[in-house]
């Protein structure tokens, strides 16, 4: 049985003017059992699938929080773990801005169906004891303007037409993630609250694999956590159930 999470603890937030990735920096600025460290300068942050999460400085923010690894349930339990993560930072991002906020699977949040943050879930030990923790990495677009970003991408600037104050948002985003990804909830309950916010569900889509390019509409996600896709066969005519694992599609939007 995992260690119960401590509730009642004020996690540590550490600011860093800037670092390579925050969520190699946890390592070294660790405070047990849980704690964050944020910078508005992340040089070298990392995206799922070994892409690179590029960033203009100043304008975005990135963040990571570790978790002792004896609190997480088990090794199984990480994929609820990462589409947790991303259902809390949708939460707030829709409290917070009074709009729609969806997850594009796994993690992706969207809004106005443009990407607006990220989620990157990694172990290693931390530097000081060596004790091995669970990284919520996490990066949100807060004041980029149009013109340095993707075409695909958003940021909270742009959906509001307002700058923001990135401290204060900072600073409610981590109470808010803080106290709840210590709620961890079973999966049923994860995988529930995840299909009200999946991203073109029932929507026919275009996806490719890496031996194929096909029109697809998500269905859902089954108990294990991949996509439920019902697939258009144009050779015998036909449409067919399939399932998908993380790192075996991508989606075109």
């Amino acid at each position: 049985m995992p260690d119960e999470i401590p509730k009642d603890i004020l996690s540590p937030l550490l600011y860093l003017e800037s670092t390579s990735s925050t969520n190699d920096a946890i390592l070294s600025h660790f405070y047990s059992p849980h704690c964050a460290v944020y910078t508005y300068r992340q040089l070298q942050g990392r995206g799922n699938y070994g892409k690179k999460w590029q960033t203009p400085p100043d304008d975005a923010l990135a963040y990571s929080f570790g978790l002792l690894y004896s609190y997480v349930p088990d090794s199984q339990f990480m994929e609820m773990l990462n589409f947790y993560t991303a259902i809390v930072v949708s939460d707030f991002l829709e409290n917070h801005l009074s709009v729609p906020v969806q997850i594009k699977w796994p993690n992706d949040i969207i809004i106005n169906q443009k990407k607006v943050g990220g989620i990157l879930l990694e172990t290693a030990k931390e530097k000081q004891a060596g004790d091995k923790i669970l990284v919520f990495g996490i990066g949100i677009n807060v004041n980029q303007d149009r013109n340095l970003l993707i075409s695909q991408a958003t940021s909270i600037k742009e959906i509001t037409g307002t700058e923001l104050n990135k401290k204060e948002f900072t600073d409610k985003f981590h109470l808010y993630f803080s106290k709840h990804i210590v709620s961890i909830p079973d999966s049923v309950t994860v995988l529930s609250l995840l299909e009200k916010k999946l991203f073109a569900k029932n929507k026919w889509m275009s996806f490719s694999t890496s031996s194929e390019s096909f029109q697809g509409k998500i269905l859902g996600i089954s108990p294990e956590g991949s996509l439920i896709i019902e697939k258009n066969d144009l050779l015998s005519n036909t449409k067919k159930i399939q399932l998908f694992s993380r790192n075996s599609l991508k989606m075109h939007y």
